[in-house]
């Protein structure tokens, strides 16, 4: 079932023969936030225990609540789950419910999810990383991965806008993060047999989430479009030091066949 439009209560859509559910721009009332009337609906989902197999929210939401992750962590079997946001940022909150997510509710559909699209908004505990890679991993049956990455530790930009643009200055060499992308690449060459499809994002940077900042002087375009040139710079290097390495044998062809930058 795909929702689109103004509702007014989502309980309407609850119903034991659901198994799937696509949630598009819907608009409620201004008397209630469509993050209130969210959490009708998984309190809904629980109560009848009606376990979708499939769950895609293409609109973000501005918190992904303790109600959505309650719902997700009391079953097993999600084969596809997809979702934006949240657009409100918490450094504490935000980073809260990516540690239970990773921690308490992915481990209940890894035999499961052959579809997994995180399209968080800002760099976080949400986006891929050393903190999250044993998560990611026990998701054998993949065939389809979206995530974000965090930029520190990434490949140096060759051609930057500004040293300034970027937190660790563009010199990934000298902070204590590993390169995210170099750690998801080995990742699913040894654990993900199965992928098909894999897009790496980059997410806004945190610091402009009160004040906006990244749409002065398109900072934030400038911001994302160096990140991907350091997602790229990441990959080649992987591929070359992966060919380095004896008995490995990896073409820079065969990676971009199935990675996707945006």
């Amino acid at each position: 079932m795909s929702l689109v439009g103004f509702m007014f209560d989502f309980s309407q859509v609850v119903h034991q023969n659901l198994t799937s559910l696509e949630l598009g721009d819907v608009y409620t009332p201004f008397t209630q936030t469509l993050d209130t009337k969210l959490d009708a609906l998984w309190t809904a989902l629980s109560a009848q225990e009606i376990h979708l197999r499939s769950l895609i929210l293409s609109r973000a939401a501005n918190e992904l609540t303790d109600a959505f992750l309650d719902y997700l962590q009391s079953y097993s079997g999600l084969e596809t789950l997809s979702f934006r946001g949240p657009w409100a940022y918490n450094d504490l909150e935000y980073d809260s419910a990516a540690d239970r997510f990773y921690r308490d509710v992915l481990p209940m559909h890894v035999d499961s999810l052959t579809k997994l699209e995180i399209r968080i908004v800002f760099e976080s505990r949400w986006c891929f990383g050393a903190h999250n890679f044993h998560a990611f991993q026990s998701c054998r049956r993949l065939r389809c991965l979206w995530v974000k990455i965090n930029h520190r530790g990434l490949e140096a930009d060759p051609t930057p806008y500004t040293l300034d643009l970027y937190a660790d200055k563009n010199l990934p060499s000298k902070t204590p993060f590993p390169n995210s992308v170099h750690l998801l690449l080995k990742m699913i060459s040894g654990s993900l047999p199965e992928l098909e499809k894999l897009t790496v994002e980059p997410a806004r940077n945190p610091e402009w989430a009160r004040h906006r900042g990244d749409g002065i002087w398109l900072l934030g375009a400038r911001f994302c479009l160096g990140i991907r040139r350091r997602l790229h710079a990441s990959v080649k290097s992987f591929v070359t030091c992966s060919s380095a390495t004896v008995g490995t044998h990896v073409r820079d062809s065969d990676v971009r066949n199935w990675v996707l930058f945006l």
